[in-house]
């Protein structure tokens, strides 16, 4: 991890989740080779990384440039005050809505070309599965974020890789099989 690509303009993020780059100017610009240099360093992270578009995790607003690998897990989550919109810029993803029981409600299937926009409402358990090797999206929010509260994890949502890699084989054939929007 020591050899993490630099992103010039952004600052790496110390103690987050994932991989993450804040911006350093107030006016950002993301360009095609930046974005291949996030997908570099999400490859040598294990699978994901992400541009900040915003300067900081208190900022109003969040804007992100997300590189996500297929074989990565995003824990279905939802945000109780907040909406959450996903613009596919590579590859193709697909954002499901669960019920409260983890019962799929709808799948909007993006990719460009196609549907490469969606948006979830507040209060929608959710979670973005990469359909492609790997992916690269949008993803934009009202902030701050608060990782005490920002989000809210279902008790249906498996822990552990097992679990997990159970799950995701499951949740992606119901995805792929089943005729959604």
């Amino acid at each position: 991890m020591d050899e993490i690509l630099t992103i010039p303009g952004f600052r790496r993020a110390e103690g987050a989740r994932t991989l993450s780059f804040f911006c350093d100017s107030a006016t950002p610009q993301v360009d095609s080779i930046m974005i291949d240099t996030l997908a570099e360093a999400a490859r040598r992270a294990g699978g994901a990384a992400r541009l900040c578009l915003h300067r900081d995790p208190q900022d109003p607003f969040h804007d992100m440039v997300i590189v996500e690998s297929a074989s990565g897990y995003a824990r279905p989550h939802r945000h109780h005050a907040k909406g959450e919109t996903c613009h596919v810029i590579r590859g193709s993803v697909a954002m499901v809505q669960f019920d409260d029981q983890g019962s799929i409600l709808h799948v909007a299937r993006l990719a460009p070309g196609g549907g490469t926009i969606a948006r979830v409402a507040p209060r929608s358990w959710h979670t973005v599965l990469v359909l492609s090797e790997d992916a690269v999206y949008h993803e934009s929010k009202p902030g701050p974020f608060d990782p005490a509260c920002d989000a809210e994890l279902p008790s249906w949502a498996p822990v552990g890789q097992d679990a997990q890699d159970r799950w995701m084989s499951d949740l992606r054939r119901r995805v792929c099989e089943a005729p959604w929007a």
